[in-house]
Order: structure tokens, then sequence, then C-alpha cells
């Protein structure tokens, strides 16, 4: 899958240390469309109990979260066979959960664990040429109304795509997430899933589809919810034990740092995933490539310029923490 956040975490090449720099003739004004802030910090985060535990505590539930949801996507229909079994084991989603969220109790961890690997394979049906709703945009379309039901806590119609299995998979994290997590908590990630899945993955589906280039800076508008980033930030909360109040999360500082992280994980993995998105698959979901079309740049130039945007943002979020 190209492009969400685990995918981004767990391709390779990382990205290099250095980039080249000093050589973009012209600043690129998608981020004109963002408010600045005058140097500002952000607010103290709470800490509660759960901050307190050692760093590598939740190692212990390590190999019980990766059984799970092994067994989970096994049953669910989601994992097939040998070739999708090893496939699972390749991208190591529990090695990754563990390390973003070292202080998690058993249960985040699983219930991140479980979420990591939903994206993973909801990408992998809808962003990959031959994946079952990537080649069926009406059912892609009728999937993500039964998902959006789910979300918003009404009963879900009778449909076919009630029983699809990443709608009855998210039904069990959410059901697992309310039993752990404050409803303001669970409500953030609600919406941000909302927004990944209306946003972000059918706005890019109907660009495949309709073989659309949509300009840079309505491309990141999307991209920022393809990349589903918002939605681990409750992981975040719960893991280190910080129960946040509406008026922190949003916040114009706590807003602006996350929106700047948000660009620089989505828009370097563009760059990374440019070849097989853009060159093998065909999927004109691709920061470069939107560069590259509508500024008619080469590749060479349009990398640059990108590259510069990741080094802004980088430096403007250095002077927020």
């Amino acid at each position: 899958p190209c492009s969400s956040l685990t995918t981004a975490c767990t391709r390779e090449p990382r990205m290099p240390t250095q980039a080249p720099t000093g050589s973009i003739d012209e600043s690129f004004e998608i981020t004109a469309i963002f408010a600045r802030l005058p140097g500002s910090r952000l607010p103290d985060r709470p800490r509660g109990a759960a901050s307190e535990r050692a760093p590598g505590s939740c190692a212990a539930h390590h190999d019980a979260a990766d059984h799970r949801t092994q067994v989970r996507a096994q049953e669910l229909g989601l994992l097939h066979g040998e070739t999708g079994l090893a496939r699972y084991r390749a991208s190591r989603f529990t090695e990754l959960t563990a390390t973003s969220y070292p202080q998690a109790s058993a249960a985040v961890l699983q219930i991140a664990n479980d979420w990591h690997y939903w994206l993973w394979s909801f990408d992998d049906r809808t962003d990959i040429r031959g994946g079952d709703l990537a080649v069926d945009l009406p059912r892609h379309e009728r999937v993500v109304g039964s998902l959006r039901e789910l979300l918003s806590g009404r009963e879900l119609s009778l449909t076919t795509e009630a029983a699809d299995p990443n709608v009855r998979y998210l039904a069990l994290i959410l059901a697992e997430l309310q039993a752990v997590a404050p409803a303001a908590c669970c409500d953030r990630f609600r919406h941000a899933v909302h927004e990944y899945l209306v946003r972000g993955s059918l706005a890019g589906a109907r660009n495949w589809a309709a073989d659309h280039t949509p300009e840079p800076v309505t491309f990141l508008g999307q991209r920022i919810h393809e990349g589903a980033y918002d939605t681990v930030l409750p992981f975040i909360e719960l893991a280190v034990g910080s129960e946040l109040d509406d008026d922190t999360v949003n916040s114009a500082a706590a807003r602006r740092a996350a929106l700047l992280a948000n660009q620089i994980v989505v828009v370097s993995n563009d760059i990374f995933s440019y070849e097989k998105e853009v060159r093998r698959e065909g999927n004109p979901n691709n920061l470069l490539h939107a560069v590259m079309v509508h500024e008619r740049r080469d590749l060479r130039s349009a990398y640059l310029r990108v590259v510069a945007l990741v080094e802004e943002w980088t430096a403007e979020l250095q002077t927020l923490m």
C-alpha cells in the first residue's frame, strides 16, 4: 500500500538524513493556505500515571498482540494463505506498534496494533492496482458508506457491504477503544477515521478512476487525510496516559504542530513511493507527480521542490517543540 502512515513507517529505504537545499528558485505556496504562528510553543501536556511506566514495559505484550491481530485478520478473511502470512510477518506491524507506543498498556497496544493492520489491509484493497476495491469504485464507495454509519453510531444498513471484513474489524476496534479511552479521545478517533475515508481514501480513488491529477495545493489537502496521520494521535494520548481536553488539542499551536508533522510524514512518503505509485501503478495521487504535471517540471526539479517543502516544515516544527 502506498498512502498510509503505517506504510510510511514500514517502507525501506528510510529518508536520508540530509537532502538537497538551497537550489529552489522560489518558495512553494502550499503553506500559504495555513495560518503561521509566531514562534509559539505547544502547551505543556498533562501527565498521567501511565506516563511513568518504564520505557519498553509493553515488550511483554508484543507477542500476544501480534498473535491476536494475525488471528483476527485470518478469521475476518483479510489475511489469506502462506503468502498473506509471509507479507504480514515481513511488515512487522507489532514491532512498529511497540516502538511507537513504548509506554502503552497491553490493551492500548492491542488496539493500536489492530488499527495499524486495519489501515494496511484497507490500503491494500483500495490503493494497489488489482485490489478488490481499487478495481470497483462503486463498491469502494458503498463500503465507505457502511464504515461511516459505523463511525456515526447509527445502526448498519442491511447491505452486503455491512458484512465487509474491514467494517467488521473496525466495529471490534471501536468497541475495544471505547472500553479504555475517554469519550473525547474516542470522538477524535472517529472523526479522524471519517476524514481519512471521505477526504482521503475516496478522493484518491476517484482521482485514480478518472486518471485525474489534482493541483498541488488541492492534492496536499487530500493527502493529509489520505495518510491517516491524525488517526494515530489518540493512541499516543492513551499510551502516555494523557487525557487531553478539546481546548488543548484544538489550540493553534497544537493544531499547527500536528499539521506540520502530518505533512512531513506523508510528503516524505510520496517521495519514496513515486516509482511504485506513479510509474508502476499509474496512480496520480502523488505530490511529486502533481508538481511535475501542473508546474511542467522534470522529476529532479520536482524532487528538489518537494524536499525543500519538507525541510521548511521541519524547521518550523522544531520551533514549536
